[in-house]
């Protein structure tokens, strides 16, 4: 299997925990910084770089636009 096919599959899979997590209820705070901690202890670093890396052109867009981000 190719990497960037596998690092899809992985990518796919982190999405699919975090959806499942937005709609689980927490009783408290502490549940559900928990249970963040352990998705965010869980992703493959490559993940972490991408994110970060997609924030540049994010930044760079709202820069372009001098702050007026959001479509109207």
């Amino acid at each position: 299997m190719a990497e960037g096919t596998s690092r899809t599959k992985e990518r796919d899979k982190e999405d699919k925990r975090l959806e499942e997590i937005g709609g689980m209820a927490f009783e408290t705070d502490d549940d559900l910084i928990s249970e963040l901690r352990n998705w965010f202890d869980n992703l493959d670093v490559d993940s972490f770089r991408v994110g970060i890396y997609s924030l540049l052109s994010r930044w760079q867009k709202c820069i372009d636009l001098h702050g007026d981000y959001v479509e109207k």
